[in-house]
């Protein structure tokens, strides 16, 4: 289930959810916000990131919110080409789980081609 009340996405999973501020939110009649407390929880910056292994070639790839006041709100770890569906480590990458990575790379940076680094990593590592 995925819906939004009040600026707050919630995303279910049939039980498990969660919630974040993503737009306008007011409160209720009874319970009216600030529009500080409002600014504070809506997010208000997005970035695509990519974690470098020490022989600097990219282990991981995700996308961070944080809200209006710089506070980290998730982290969403996009698919990745070292781990399979289950996150077990792969014994050779599957380049085809960076489509989402090379998608929003397309749509919100308009880097319409693939970066090669992404596809120069060796394997999945905890440095």
């Amino acid at each position: 289930m995925i819906g939004i009340m009040d600026g707050y996405l919630t995303v279910g999973f049939g039980g498990p959810h969660f919630h974040i501020c993503i737009g306008e939110h007011r409160g209720t009649e009874l319970s009216p916000v600030s529009p500080q407390l409002a600014q504070h929880r809506r997010t208000s910056r997005a970035e695509l990131y990519r974690r470098i292994s020490q022989d600097g070639t990219p282990v991981s790839w995700g996308m961070r919110l944080f809200n209006g006041k710089g506070e980290q709100q998730i982290t969403v770890l996009l698919p990745n080409p070292f781990l399979d569906s289950d996150d077990k480590i792969r014994q050779t990458p599957d380049w085809s789980r960076l489509d989402l990575w090379d998608r929003l790379r397309a749509e919100w940076l308009g880097l319409s081609e693939p970066d090669p680094l992404d596809r120069a990593g060796k394997g999945f590592c905890h440095d």
